[in-house]
């Protein structure tokens, strides 16, 4: 969807749901020398599209979108002045900081990107356990959902037993309720085994039972509330 679509596509729904007047979206542009850090004390000021100099008022955030220097932003009419509501990138594409909501129907003309890669370096690890390496999956980790998170890599050395841990995910990405992952594994003669691994409420991923010298491939998913009885 090019711009003038996005903002014709909105300006249709502010109508349709009684909320016109002569007042209109617009897009702007951050202010580039805008110092992320003094957020939220300080709102940035924007240059609005066709507009030769920099506002000289500051403007107001709705929701978790936080501003970038240089950003290309939605700015909603709200009384007499505007506020910003995110970003749109080149194609119109909005970025949300947020959770969004949906009442009713969602269709999607394009990719649905979910969270990024997180990788786990061997010098992040605990216990002596480090990546295997030699062209397998380092361990890492994404959101999937907002309820869930997806971890892979193969792992090995350090402590094998008795609930050592091997990493440790951080806030946000830690299950409610202690969780199993679905693991893999081999001892040092390649013989399979069935390592046992637990993420704890604190993050840990915790190795109860391990052929010695082996390792342990990762490839599960854990929900981050614990499931209902």
């Amino acid at each position: 969807m090019q711009t003038a679509d996005f903002l014709s596509s909105i300006a249709g729904f502010v109508n349709a749901s009684g909320g016109g007047g002569s007042a209109r979206f617009k897009l702007a542009t951050v202010d580039p020398l805008y110092s992320p850090g003094s957020y939220p004390g300080t709102m940035p000021k924007v240059t609005f599209d066709g507009e030769p100099t920099l506002s000289g008022k500051r403007y107001a955030i709705i929701g978790a979108y936080a501003p970038t220097p240089g950003d290309r932003v939605l700015m909603a009419p709200v009384a007499s002045t505007y506020v910003i509501i995110g970003a749109v990138d080149a194609d119109a594409s909005a970025r949300v900081g947020g959770d969004l909501s949906v009442a009713g129907d969602l269709t999607l003309s394009g990719e649905l990107t979910c969270d990024t890669w997180h990788a786990i370096a061997s010098g992040s690890m605990l216990n002596g356990w480090s990546n295997r390496g030699s062209g397998y999956a380092s361990l890492a980790y994404r959101k999937v959902t907002a309820d869930e998170v997806h971890i892979v890599g193969v792992v090995l050395g350090g402590t094998y037993a008795g609930g050592t841990a091997i990493a440790q995910l951080p806030v946000g990405y830690r299950p409610a309720a202690i969780q199993p992952l679905l693991v893999g594994g081999a001892n040092s003669t390649s013989t399979t085994v069935t390592p046992l691994i637990e993420v704890d409420t604190s993050g840990y991923l915790k190795v109860w039972s391990m052929a010695s010298s082996g390792y342990a491939e990762i490839n599960g998913f854990i929900p981050l509330t614990a499931p209902s009885a």
